[in-house]
């Protein structure tokens, strides 16, 4: 999972210092193995997680945890992001939403 993860961001979207970064379904084992990379990077992280992911993804060094099972994760998201990596079921009309025209990586 560690290495798909790493994969997904650093060979196919590849995050820089300062941008902003959504991983969602960072509470899963992919997306949790996303966070401390993307922020090692020096991104601002954006995750979202259910509440025992959101602690997990928070100690991993997430900026902002987004909890999905209180609100809608992708509509939640107040500015727009420059990377996404979605681990999670996503309508393809909340791509536009949050993508804005950056790489959107995942299903």
């Amino acid at each position: 999972m560690g290495l798909t993860a790493w994969q997904a961001l650093f060979e196919h979207a590849e995050p820089t210092v300062g941008q902003r970064v959504l991983i969602n379904g960072a509470g899963g084992a992919g997306g949790g193995c996303a966070v401390q990379p993307a922020k090692q990077a020096g991104a601002f992280v954006i995750a979202t997680a259910g509440p025992r992911g959101g602690r997990r993804v928070t100690a991993a060094g997430a900026d902002e945890v987004i909890d999905h099972t209180t609100a809608d994760a992708v509509a939640a998201v107040s500015r727009p992001v420059d990377v996404v990596l979605n681990l999670a079921p996503v309508e393809p009309a909340a791509r536009g939403t949050v993508a804005h025209g950056c790489p959107f990586v995942g299903a």
